[in-house]
């Protein structure tokens, strides 16, 4: 009896082990597909994000000021510089000769007439004359920067019939500097 209460006990102990074993494993096979379940909706989940976002991604909403921050990238710095310097000038010209500065916001109208008279009246701080290849790059670098943000005028200070005479006057400046640096050239 003695040994049967001992190959009980043991029986006991093995039943015990392989129930306990039995339970581990399933816990860790429960556990596993409970770590595969939370990861396959996670990843169900991420894969919906993501094709939300590449939906978004194609058509973005772009706010007015990524708009104006790309089309002032559009332009090179040394053109951003000349486009400001030639804005200068004429805010120069215009607190000088008529106590304005503010050229950004007149109705084309008004700043055909006042580049009537810039045209015809524009000299280098020293009182000299520009050369004509200089006063084609203010005029061109003045209409950039009205068309560029923020300013985004609408109108071509170039080729609007509204700048008409003024790109008259700014011909006839061409030609009379023209003839004075010939002139000048032969002395």
């Amino acid at each position: 009896m003695h040994t049967f209460n001992a190959y009980k006990n043991q029986y006991s102990v093995t039943f015990f082990l392989l129930f306990v074993f039995h339970w581990t494993s399933s816990f860790v096979y429960i556990f596993r597909l409970v770590k595969r379940f939370l990861k396959s909706t996670t990843l169900k989940a991420n894969l919906q994000q993501q094709r939300k976002m590449s939906v978004a991604k194609r058509f973005a909403d772009t706010s007015q000021d990524e708009i104006e921050k790309k089309r002032l990238k559009l332009q090179s710095d040394n053109t951003l510089k000349l486009n400001k310097k030639a804005a200068n000038i004429l805010k120069a010209y215009l607190t000088e000769n008529l106590t304005m500065d503010n050229f950004e916001n007149c109705p084309p109208e008004e700043l055909a007439i006042v580049l009537e008279w810039f045209y015809m009246d524009l000299r280098k701080h020293d009182g000299t004359m520009y050369k004509t290849t200089s006063l084609e790059s203010i005029r061109s670098g003045l209409n950039r920067y009205l068309q560029s943000p923020p300013f985004n005028k609408k109108f071509d200070i170039v080729k609007d019939e509204a700048f008409k005479e003024a790109n008259k006057n700014f011909t006839v400046g061409l030609q009379f500097f023209t003839s004075l640096s010939c002139l000048c050239f032969y002395c």
